[in-house]
């Protein structure tokens, strides 16, 4: 089944390979591909029916150093409910578009095919803004202040997972981009969901876009894959 309205894509569907003793609904799974100008989210959480319902939005891939309290934003309501402030496990803030159209914005997008953002602080604020923007989007009357266990697959540029002749893979790069994606992120002020992770998965981004032709609507394996380690 599919709900499409004011252009966020609902639909509920079986998912058979999630393993039973994950199926609660305070377990999320999510997909993410925070690419150069918007970040597309995936997410998938447990209905009252024991089918798991996913999710679709995308924010803008903007992101900059600073907290709302002391930037000019706070000013402005209307451009104040299009923003979210993000703090790292060190209290640095980041603060994140949620809207593709939001007019007055003076913030400059980070240049997501480096190196060093690829696995920054900054990179993972954003994904993060965009699991909370897609648990909002969920309508849950109950769903501020709650917390969720979150399952992540992210991708990183293909350039930066291989090595060599491209048949290999660059273990400690895809480690940093893991390790910085996986790491303690909050919403600032209270009042948003809290998204805690258990795993973060990295996948280059021609893979992630070939393993939806390797699987079905329903996750299930439709043929077989090579990972070369």
């Amino acid at each position: 089944m599919t709900d499409k309205q004011n252009g966020i894509q609902k639909e509920s569907v079986s998912i058979p390979f999630i393993q039973n003793g994950l199926r609660n609904q305070n377990t999320i799974f999510v997909g993410c591909d925070p690419g150069n100008g918007v970040t597309k989210v995936v997410l998938m959480t447990l209905g009252s029916n024991n089918r798991y319902r996913i999710t679709h939005v995308s924010i803008p891939s903007l992101v900059s150093l600073g907290a709302l309290s002391e930037a000019n934003f706070i000013t402005n309501e209307q451009l104040l409910d299009s923003l979210i402030e993000i703090v790292d496990s060190n209290n640095q803030s980041y603060i994140v578009a949620q809207e593709l159209s939001v007019s007055g914005l003076d913030m400059t997008s980070l240049p997501t095919g480096s190196p060093f953002y690829q696995s920054s602080p900054s990179r993972g604020a954003l994904v993060q803004a965009g699991i909370i923007k897609a648990l909002k989007e969920l309508g849950d009357p109950n769903a501020s202040g709650k917390e969720y266990t979150a399952f992540l697959g992210c991708t990183m540029m293909a350039g930066l997972y291989w090595e060599g002749n491209g048949l290999t893979k660059n273990n400690r790069r895809i480690a940093e981009v893991a390790a910085s994606l996986g790491a303690p992120y909050r919403a600032a002020p209270t009042g948003y969901p809290i998204v805690r992770y258990r795993r973060a998965e990295v996948f280059a981004e021609t893979l992630a876009a070939a393993l939806s032709v390797l699987l079905d609507c329903n996750g299930d394996r439709i043929s077989d894959y090579r990972d070369w380690e």
